[in-house]
């Protein structure tokens, strides 16, 4: 579905830099606390980006059309 779509998706581009991600510790709220994961971009430690690929999908970040293509 997402290769048969690839128009609908925001190409990331190549960015160097990181985000802090806050995630549940039981993956359902807050109650059992947080913990941080520092994600990096382009650093040779996590996600990989260029123009017209990226790790988590190969595409990009899908964009509002991709809901409309999937409906």
């Amino acid at each position: 579905l997402f290769y048969a779509n690839p128009g609908a998706f925001y190409d990331v581009l190549a960015v160097n830099g990181a985000i802090v991600r806050a995630n549940y510790v039981n993956s359902i709220d807050a109650s059992a606390g947080t913990v941080y994961r520092l994600r990096t971009f382009n650093q040779g430690l996590s996600l990989q980006t260029t123009a017209g690929y990226d790790d988590i999908t190969g595409l990009g970040t899908p964009g509002a059309s991709f809901i409309s293509a999937i409906g």
